[in-house]
């Protein structure tokens, strides 16, 4: 799960107070409305019938907003502590598990988990102990206890495991119990932070001990987004800067220590992309000389929902999704961020124009990878997905290629399909080899001169497409607002007008029948009137 799983808290409408800064008004969950929902949850025939399919799924994930139990929500929410152990309780995660008695002392709801596909058909899942990630577990004292160390400072592993070339370690990060609230009106607050120092402390220090060949980052919210301002509309890293960047360094960092390729999965804005920042590591020297020493780039899978979304409707309230205006909600969901995606760059999500390379293994065919999407019959140009979705990988390790899809149902079909697909071998994602279509050599000069304003060496990154257009960025709000607001205003015109019309309908089909007398253009209002007429004309 990459979030809301479940909505344990409740939608009571939307507040216009701040217009064109529109809000839903929202009811917290409490203890109680967790163990409902989640049992909800289970007893869903299509959940279970996915958990019956095989005895070989792992159930893991992170929360977002509203399986944490209020939209939008940081660590002010009373029941942050609550919130993560009935998730763990719903994916039935060991309670002796370091991420169990992590959530258990109120620390949040973040771990690791790494699979070896060397191994048999079954036993992939790698116990903690084996793995030797997550550095809140003592291996020495683990080898024949259950008790963990929760002393970052100290805690030290001895055991260094040997994992294969065929390995994955899956980070879940909790961006919602640490996390600092929004300020009001404010776009960019440099002092936010979503995990806090002991999580961050985990996160680093957990991922540099991993030997995984593919290091899979899933947390709820978007990272190299660039989209709304106001950080209480839409929620994204890219609102709590300087957390981005030590996100990104910690990424970097791994992945040019341990060679290993790093890949982000987020959820929760009811769409899917696939979006890449291209990131380069500046030397800067006395800012005299700044050059470009090396490249990597970071993807990012969104992936979000699949129970509602900007392609069904985006209100996760049942009567917007059965009642008498349900096609016109749909129609207002899906044609507002079609329109979004029109007239936005959004230069961080991909634009697919067909294959990129090709690869060959000695006597096998060439096959095609597409590294911006439109693999598998899917979807060509931007690529975005509004449809209902979720995401899947697939590691073809034999060729050394990772395939990202979206399948879902789109609006064409009625059956599932890949809504969108993109592939790349594991050199590119782990830096060995350039991403296609790497940024230019001016674009890099552009990186470089930049850093000349930072205060030390360090990576940079920015969308793979280049800076957003500053102009472009505001006329294409201002077209977004606009259309929201004609969305907003039509049926308030078109309710009442229609109930005018009806009136003056039925007022005039129960008056007596009414002629028009052309000569002097007299209307007869009655019979008797009307006789008194033809006999004047007479």
């Amino acid at each position: 799960f990459g979030g809301d799983a479940i909505y344990a808290d409740s939608t009571q409408g939307l507040d216009f107070s701040e217009f064109p800064s529109i809000k839903p008004v929202v009811r917290q969950a409490t203890p109680e409305t967790f163990d409902a929902a989640y049992q909800t949850q289970l007893q869903n025939p299509g959940y279970q019938n996915f958990l019956q399919r095989s005895t070989n799924i792992t159930v893991f994930g992170c929360l977002d907003d509203h399986d944490y139990g209020v939209n939008n929500g940081d660590r002010t929410y009373a029941y942050a502590r609550e919130s993560a152990l009935g998730f763990l309780k719903f994916i039935n995660e060991p309670k002796q598990s370091p991420m169990y008695k992590r959530a258990e002392r109120g620390f949040g709801l973040y771990g690791v988990k790494a699979f070896d596909f060397s191994r048999p058909p079954g036993q992939e899942l790698l116990t903690d102990t084996e793995a030797a990630i997550d550095i809140d577990i003592d291996i020495d004292v683990a080898a024949n206890t259950t008790e963990s160390s929760f002393d970052n400072s100290t805690t030290t592993q001895q055991y260094q495991p040997s994992l294969s070339s065929k390995s994955v370690a899956v980070f879940i990060l909790d961006v919602r119990t640490n996390k600092t609230p929004w300020k009001k009106g404010v776009q960019y607050d440099h002092e936010g932070d979503f995990l806090g120092e002991r999580q961050w402390q985990w996160f680093e220090r957990s991922l540099k001990q991993s030997t995984a060949t593919i290091n899979i980052i899933v947390q709820g919210l978007p990272v190299h987004a660039h989209r709304h301002p106001d950080a209480n509309a839409v929620e994204d890293w890219e609102k709590f800067p300087k957390a981005r960047q030590r996100l990104y360094d910690a990424l970097l960092q791994s992945q040019e220590e341990r060679g290993a390729a790093p890949m982000l999965i987020s959820g929760d804005v009811h769409m899917a992309q696939l979006m890449r920042s291209d990131c380069y590591f500046t030397c800067n020297n006395e800012k005299a000389a700044v050059s470009v020493k090396k490249k990597r780039s970071l993807l990012e899978i969104t992936t979000s929902g699949m129970t509602h979304s900007w392609g069904t409707c985006f209100s996760p309230q049942v009567r917007h999704h059965t009642h008498w205006y349900k096609r016109y909600a749909s129609f207002v969901s899906r044609s507002t961020m079609t329109l979004m995606h029109y007239v936005m760059q959004l230069n961080d999500v991909m634009i697919s124009h067909g294959p990129t390379s090709t690869i060959q293994k000695e006597d096998e065919e060439v096959v095609s990878l597409y590294g911006n999407g439109g693999g598998e019959g899917s979807k060509l140009g931007k690529q975005y997905a509004l449809d209902l979705n979720f995401g899947e990988l697939e590691f073809d390790w034999e060729r050394g290629v990772v395939i990202a899809r979206i399948l879902g149902v789109d609006s064409t079909t009625t059956s599932g399909r890949s809504l969108l697909s993109a592939s790349w071998t594991i050199d590119q994602l782990s830096g060995k080899e350039d991403m296609p279509g790497v940024m230019s050599v001016a674009e890099e000069q552009k990186i470089a001169y930049s850093a000349t304003n930072a205060d030390d060496d360090g990576w940079r990154c920015m969308a793979h497409r280049g800076d957003t257009d500053s102009l472009r960025f505001k006329l294409g709000s201002i077209a977004l607002i606009s259309w929201v607001s004609l969305m907003v205003v039509v049926p308030l015109l078109v309710v009442p007008l229609a109930g005018l019309a009806m009136l003056l309908y039925f007022m005039f089909r129960n008056m007596p029948r009414i002629k028009i007398c052309f000569q002097g253009f007299r209307f007869a209002a009655s019979a008797k009137e009307e006789r008194k007429i033809k006999a004047k004309m007479n």
